[in-house]
């Protein structure tokens, strides 16, 4: 009876959304440091990625291969445990925070409405924020665990940057719960629909929205508050000691956190998935 009352068709909707966003979020990760590559590139008088596929746009898959096949060291003076947990809760919790996110209006797959959206929450935003907090455990967790000194003292740095800039990101969110009234991320998606853009919340908050934008610049460790890498005073930073895919698991969620933060703010400010005029 128990079984018959499970919602399959549920589960697997829920299950491929998950994966879409998984993969959305790596795809949009690899080409953000291709970008990334090519501007900083562009800005230097240099070439940049260039020789893997053409215009090196296979350079993020070449880059991600060689992440999985070098040498994994752990240090003998590290705690094992730790060091491994640390780069694993800074990937799931860059991932996670998207499963609030309302991709898209419901679909309408053979009359059954099909929500674009993991789950909905009443404390939707609240739960972005929380989960924002435990990224910062993946830091000083991985620091911790390397028994480096210099590791230690930029994931000091990286873990006060984070919760600092966390409080005035804070303070501008609720002027935004204020606006709507609740904080259900679908519900700050629909008050922001219907008069083309006219109805955005950047028009009612651009202050609030200003500040955001650079706590979330923080938040990622993006210039210029990219303290927390510390190439040279630090010698590399918090993630020193890794190497392989748990260096790669570091670098992968700063730049999943820089595309979730986008979303964020595009459904904070500018309308989420409302296209103007249509």
């Amino acid at each position: 009876m128990f079984l018959l009352a499970i919602d399959w068709f549920l589960i697997l909707e829920k299950c491929l959304l998950i994966a879409g966003i998984i993969g959305l979020s790596m795809f949009v990760a690899m080409y953000a440091t291709y970008g990334e590559r090519k501007v900083a590139a562009w800005l230097q008088d240099r070439i940049g990625p260039n020789r893997a596929g053409p215009f090196g746009l296979l350079q993020p898959l070449a880059d991600g291969g060689k992440l999985f096949f070098k040498e994994e060291i752990i240090p003998i003076v590290s705690n094992k445990f730790l060091f491994v947990l640390g780069p694993m809760l800074a990937m799931v919790t860059a991932l996670i925070t998207s499963a609030v996110i309302p991709w898209s209006t419901p679909l309408d797959i053979n009359g059954r409405q099909v929500a674009m959206q993991v789950a909905d929450p009443s404390i939707g935003i609240l739960f972005i924020f929380g989960v924002l907090s435990v990224g910062v455990y993946g830091i000083m967790i991985g620091a911790w665990a390397s028994n480096n000194k210099f590791s230690l003292l930029a994931g000091i740095r990286g873990a006060s940057q984070m919760v600092s800039y966390e409080l005035p990101m804070g303070l501008a969110l609720l002027a935004v719960l204020l606006l709507v009234g609740d904080a259900r991320v679908s519900t700050i998606v629909t008050n922001q629909v219907g008069e083309g853009f006219f109805n955005w919340h950047i028009w009612y908050q651009p202050l609030g929205f200003l500040i955001f934008f650079i706590c979330a610049l923080a938040e990622c460790n993006r210039t210029p508050f990219d303290l927390p890498e510390a190439e040279n005073e630090l010698n590399f930073g918090y993630h020193q000691e890794y190497s392989s895919m748990k260096l790669g698991f570091y670098l992968f969620a700063e730049y999943i956190n820089m595309f979730i933060s986008g979303v964020i703010m595009s459904t904070l400010y500018f309308g989420g998935y409302d296209i103007p005029f249509l």
